[in-house]
């Protein structure tokens, strides 16, 4: 049997990147995120050269090449998009930006994408409280809290940048809030993935408090301006 050269090539290329980004001591959460792509990755290359190298391929295993050569781009694009985010955290910045220097940015993505800019401000006060560089201990980014996978997926380069951060956030809640087609139930998405909604599993209890907590800065901020409630 011929070595696969390509797979030999790609295992070192993996492993030097595994190895390179979890040097030194106590790495972020997104360092770890990204060696754990590189890790996945490595394991689904291995699997996909197996299925190349065969002369045949059963109608379930061309099935579940194509699958893999669409893993195989999410995971690059993941892969490309954690480093960036590794490197790209500012570090001398003012951290709490006020709603009047937000309200601008709010105001362009509301009306770009047709949501209530209430509803964005209450989701960021919720979410950061206007903390430019906001990092939970799950990993989720900036002032909309975008996780590093969900940010990749939408295309954010920067979430440490308030515009691309609230506009992939905001572009996020909008496909929650046309999914579920309920506000409650898109922000409980929001917080804890969709899947929880779609394959009917419990809600987890923060997820429940936070929603509400959203809909209650939502409704003040209504109340408070006399507006309607739409979202």
């Amino acid at each position: 049997m011929r070595p696969n050269y390509r797979l030999l090539l790609l295992i070192g290329s993996l492993l030097f990147q595994l190895l390179s980004s979890t040097a030194g001591a106590d790495p972020s959460v997104n360092e770890v995120l990204h060696s754990a792509y590189l890790t996945r990755l490595f394991a689904l290359e291995t699997r996909l050269s197996t299925l190349d190298s065969r002369n045949q391929l059963t109608t379930e295993e061309q099935v579940s090449l194509t699958q893999l050569k669409t893993e195989r781009e999410r995971l690059c694009r993941r892969i490309k998009v954690s480093k960036r985010y590794v490197r790209k955290r500012p570090v001398k910045i003012r951290n709490r930006m006020n709603k009047e220097s937000i309200a601008p940015i709010v105001a362009a993505k509301a009306i770009l994408y047709g949501v209530n800019p209430d509803f964005i401000h209450a989701i960021i006060k919720c979410e950061s409280n206007y903390d430019v560089q906001a990092l939970s201990r799950a990993g989720a980014m900036g002032l909309m809290q975008l996780m590093p996978e969900t940010a990749a997926d939408l295309g954010v380069e920067n979430p440490w940048s308030p515009a691309e951060n609230i506009d992939g956030g905001v572009r996020y809640i909008l496909a929650m809030l046309k999914e579920f087609r309920d506000p409650w139930k898109a922000l409980v998405s929001y917080n804890c993935g969709p899947e929880i909604l779609r394959q009917g599993l419990p809600i987890p209890g923060e997820s429940r408090r936070y929603a509400s907590k959203v809909l209650q800065v939502f409704v003040k901020r209504r109340m408070g301006q006399g507006g309607d409630y739409r979202f």
